[in-house]
């Protein structure tokens, strides 16, 4: 039986915006009835205001008529009128406020909604990408879709979703309003507005393909910043600063190059704008002076025309603005539905297999292959039967396909033919869950989250007990260490673990395999990097927790192997030799040599 092994590449580029801000839109069908009510409410609170000079512009006929009606010898203002026509505007502008603040509320509320979706969604999909996506990927670049491209798209929704709606709204209110002004001057203004709009257009166009760059070595920065920070140590011990400043400063330029070709292009949009505006209030001005002294428009309907025209570049110039957010959204958008879209981990099938825990696990390789990459195969042909309770070694150079039998046995990655069986039947048969619970780990980079040394410990078994971990930390040889320290097993362990020593954060590690108490035990390297004091410790822990486990040693030191029940010597993705320590020296092929240059160079 062999199952479809998982296609892993790094992330595509830019490629379909328009289907990405799709997608996002799709997040928006939850709250379609929501943001329904906003739209009716920015309407409604748009026109109220829209509405305030056209109400005020009678006030100004009143006044005007009386003092140029040339046959009236005696000026009759009607104060009543002019006074009912202010609080009319009064309350209208009131009410347009309180609209305008009950929708900022509710559109708060959605976009907050929506974005923690949205975060859900993407950690639950980090959660069940395969292995080899974050191998192939860039961890930076990873982090920069989870953090920058959700903060871009935050934006979008909770500030400029609002803003475009008004604008719209704005434009289509006052075009209406001047048309019921005056229809002369109205053609005059709206004749013009589409050669903004096209300029607009074609300027967008332009910069898109920047912002999508501008995002993408967004994330190239984070990448090269969080790895330069996670190797400081490295980079300074080999006095390569001026390298790593010149790499950094690549990067930086071209995010710089492509920031700033972006944001050049888009700032031309207000200024453009507010020509065009400039150049209409122009003519709307030399036009209305005319009709005024035709008698064609009353003063009061030219001040309230003219205020019109002058308030008709502002959604304008809100709409360029908010262009420039919108193609940023819609390249964060892309990169996010890339990361959403990506192969997850090939599913369980249906009525899986449980695992009898009064068994014990036999583990058989039969005729496995697999291979990272087309060209070359990692495992070729691997036939192998491992009894339980057995220690297994497994040796080999760097890149022969050790830690590789590992991660297949554990499902990190699936066969492209052949069987792996656990007491004969296929791993294929049995959830992921319930087979990866059959192992412990020591790996030779020792992992610590920032959080307590107790919290660290018990991190396989959220219900363990103190006493289970003091147990633990004594068969690791850890409790001593942790005894000494200020705050105990309180202490707090920092992000990167710089307040306690790697040997340390080994038997840190040990005791963690202890609680975990796992039927299975992998040791990668684990007594690596580690001074020969703290070795002999670890080396004690690990004896006894390998006591009543089938364990699995990969080790570059042979002479910690040397007891071990079978050792392993794989070379190219294949089993070249097989036995125990005595048999292949004897043999005095691969392992020998092995073992003898190694021993040779100690002395």
């Amino acid at each position: 039986m062999m199952m479809n092994r998982h296609k892993c590449k790094k992330t595509a580029r830019a490629k379909n915006l328009k289907g990405s801000i799709l997608k996002l839109l799709n997040y928006l069908k939850f709250y379609k009835s929501s943001f329904l009510f906003v739209l009716i409410l920015a309407t409604a609170s748009n026109i109220l205001s829209t509405l305030g000079p056209k109400i005020l512009s009678k006030a100004t006929n009143i006044l005007t008529s009386e003092f140029l009606n040339q046959n009236s010898k005696k000026i009759n203002i009607s104060l009543l009128e002019i006074n009912k026509i202010l609080i009319n505007a009064a309350i209208i502008y009131f009410l347009s406020l309180l609209l305008s603040i009950l929708q900022s509320n509710i559109i708060s509320d959605i976009s907050s909604k929506i974005i923690y979706k949205l975060r859900e969604d993407i950690n639950r999909k980090f959660h069940c990408l395969p292995i080899c996506y974050f191998d192939n990927n860039s961890h930076g670049d990873i982090l920069s879709r989870m953090t920058n491209d959700v903060e871009t798209i935050n934006q979008t929704l909770s500030q400029n979703f609002i803003q475009i709606t008004t604008a719209v709204v704005s434009i289509i209110s006052m075009t209406i309003i001047i048309f019921t002004i005056n229809i002369k001057l109205a053609f005059v203004t709206i004749f013009i507005v589409p050669i903004s709009s096209l300029i607009i257009f074609l300027i967008t166009k332009q910069t898109q393909k920047y912002f999508v760059k501008q995002q993408n070595y967004l994330g190239n920065i984070n990448s090269k910043i969080q790895e330069d920070f996670e190797n400081h140590v490295i980079i300074k011990s080999y006095n390569s600063e001026t390298k790593t400043i010149k790499e950094f400063t690549k990067i930086n330029n071209e995010l710089y190059k492509n920031s700033w070709i972006s944001n050049f292009f888009s700032s031309l949009l207000i200024p453009i704008s507010q020509v065009i505006s400039n150049i209409i209030y122009v003519f709307v001005c030399i036009y209305s002076f005319y009709l005024i002294l035709k008698k064609e428009i009353l003063i009061g309907d030219f001040q309230a025309f003219i205020s019109y025209v002058r308030s008709f570049s502002q959604p304008v110039n809100q709409v360029s603005n908010i262009v420039n957010m919108i193609q940023q959204t819609a390249a964060a958008s892309e990169r996010i539905f890339e990361f959403l879209e990506q192969n997850e981990e090939s599913k369980d099938i249906k009525d899986n297999l449980f695992f009898n825990s009064d068994l014990k696990k036999y583990i058989e390789f039969k005729n496995v292959n697999f291979s990272y990459s087309k060209n070359k195969k990692t495992i070729e042909n691997l036939n192998l039967k491992i009894k339980s309770g057995q220690k297994v070694a497994i040796v080999g150079p760097t890149g022969s396909g050790k830690t590789t039998i590992m991660k297949l046995l554990m499902r990190f990655y699936d066969i492209d033919s052949g069987e792996i069986l656990i007491n004969k039947k296929n791993i294929l048969l049995y959830k992921k869950s319930d087979l990866r619970n059959l192992f412990s780990m020591v790996m030779q980079d020792s992992w610590l989250f920032n959080g307590t040394i107790l919290e660290n410990i018990s991190y396989p078994k959220r219900n363990v007990n103190l006493q289970q971990i003091k147990k633990a930390t004594i068969d690791s040889q850890a409790h001593d260490f942790i005894n000494k320290l200020k705050n105990k097993y309180q202490t707090i362990i920092n992000e990167d673990s710089e307040n306690i020593s790697a040997g340390q954060k080994q038997l840190l590690n040990i005791a963690r395999a202890f609680v975990a108490n796992s039927e299975i035990l992998i040791l990668d390297e684990a007594t690596s990097n580690i001074d020969n004091y703290t070795e002999k410790l670890i080396q004690k822990a690990i004896n006894k927790l390998m006591t009543n486990k089938t364990c699995f040693i990969i080790a570059h030191r042979l002479s910690t192997i040397e007891n071990a029940d079978l050792i392993l010597v794989i070379n190219d993705g294949k089993i070249i030799e097989q036995g125990n320590h005595k048999q292949l020296i004897k043999n005095k092929k691969f392992y020998f040599d092995l073992y003898n240059s190694q021993f040779s160079s100690n002395n």
